[in-house]
């Protein structure tokens, strides 16, 4: 039998509301390190995707979002920054995200981080 993904989602909420218990969101950056293994990037570009996410945070602009999809972002970007660049694609399908996902993210990263990315 196949489960739903939004269902589990609903139920994992409503147990979460139910018991009343405060489970804390994962954190960005601890899907970094597992990305740039999958991807075969250089630690350096790892570095950088962590200082992003560290400055995204500071910013506020985390909030709201789901951890994988700027951490996905996030190892986008710094994979171009150290010229290693992987697609959009190849890093969706090792996170099980869609491209538009990484897409909206990046932007609001390179928008509000003021990063300067040449493509």
């Amino acid at each position: 039998m196949s489960i739903d993904k939004k269902m589990v989602g609903r139920c994992y909420r409503f147990l979460v509301k139910e018991l009343r218990e405060d489970v804390p969101l994962s954190s960005p950056a601890y899907y970094v390190s597992r990305l740039a293994n999958h991807l075969g990037i250089t630690g350096h570009a790892e570095t950088i995707a962590i200082n992003l996410l560290n400055t995204a945070k500071q910013e506020m602009l985390t909030h709201g979002k789901a951890p994988i999809g700027i951490a996905a972002a996030a190892m986008y970007i710094a994979s171009i920054t150290v010229n290693d660049p992987r697609t959009q694609r190849e890093i969706a399908e090792v996170v099980g995200i869609t491209e538009v996902t990484i897409r909206n993210r990046y932007k609001d990263l390179v928008k509000n981080l003021d990063i300067l990315i040449n493509v």
